[in-house]
């Protein structure tokens, strides 16, 4: 009987250990599992951000581009405009900016 008793102790601790050893692996694959999926997401989500920056790169310099194509064109509009203007109303022009600096005047 003590034998018997004795026997189903060990045969429930063997059951035991078992059941442990396997719990043990099933944490290990799923922890393993979690890592896995912790490091695609947080690649895609480092991904996801680099290609926003470089859009928001590649807009900004467009952006600036169109800005400054802007300023060019005035800029040559103006220079247009001021080779075509007469000597004459170039110089009252001058005149008149001259006598605004300077209470003298010209």
């Amino acid at each position: 009987m003590e034998r018997e008793i004795l026997d189903a102790i060990l045969e429930a601790e063997r059951r035991i250990t078992e059941r442990l050893g396997e719990e043990e692996r099933k944490k290990r694959a799923w922890l393993e599992k979690v890592r896995k999926e912790v490091e695609t997401k947080e690649k895609a989500a480092g991904e996801k951000l680099r290609r926003e920056y470089e859009e928001a790169c590649e807009e900004a310099r467009k952006e600036a581009e169109r800005g400054a194509g802007r300023l060019v064109r005035e800029a040559e509009e103006r220079a247009r405009a001021l080779r075509e203007l007469d000597d004459g109303v170039f110089r009252e022009v001058v005149r008149r900016h001259i006598t605004r600096i300077s209470p003298a005047g010209p």
